[in-house]
């Protein structure tokens, strides 16, 4: 992490999630990482899923990642998600298209609570 980087401490939004979520700074920190290291690959992940109409693990990939950012109080991005899932249940084919709102909001998280310093950081230690 350079010098310029904040700390996870110092981010405003990890304070305010981990008050939210009554966990102390250090073990948010680890639950961010660990959520990092798993969704991180979202992208690569849900395209091949999607060329492959493989639709049954595309649904419980999106319920498992739904999961995850509700008990994060991530909100926008569980939203995605549910829309996304929604469309699955009707049958409906998705498309990369689709997905970008998904994306953008992915892309949200790991800027707003700096992931990937917290994952460099961790993973540093």
């Amino acid at each position: 992490m350079s010098e310029n980087s904040p700390l996870p401490s110092e981010n405003e939004a990890c304070i305010v999630l981990s008050q939210q979520l009554k966990v102390p700074m250090a073990t948010l920190c680890l639950i961010l990482r660990l959520f990092y290291d798993e969704y991180k690959t979202l992208t690569p992940v849900t395209t091949q899923l999607i060329e492959n109409e493989n639709w049954p693990e595309l649904q419980a990939y999106f319920h498992k990642l739904k999961g995850a950012s509700g008990g994060l109080n991530m909100w926008p991005l569980r939203a995605e998600l549910v829309i996304l899932e929604i469309q699955l249940q009707q049958g409906q084919a998705l498309t990369i298209e689709a997905m970008q709102p998904l994306y953008k909001e992915m892309q949200g998280v790991i800027k707003r609570y700096q992931l990937s310093s917290i994952a460099t950081t961790s993973s540093a230690s």
